[in-house]
């Protein structure tokens, strides 16, 4: 596992949050990539994993804001 990249932490504390709040979606939001394991067990649990710049075009796709220029 790389040093910056998201892991399986993440995951399993976004899950357990959205047991504990009984949240009906769990998604993890990095800048880093995730590593392959991490991935593998979000499939699993159901946990969406979200790259930075998916967010962005999210946003823009909702029209939250626009893009620059």
């Amino acid at each position: 596992q790389e040093k910056n990249n998201t892991g399986v932490d993440a995951i399993q504390e976004v899950f357990a949050a959205q047991k504990f709040y009984d949240a009906t979606r769990a998604l993890v939001i990095s800048t880093s990539p995730f590593t392959k394991p991490a991935l593998e067990l979000a499939h699993k649990i159901g946990v969406e994993c979200w790259a930075g710049g998916l967010l962005l075009k999210e946003l823009y796709k909702q029209q939250f804001f626009y893009p620059p220029g």
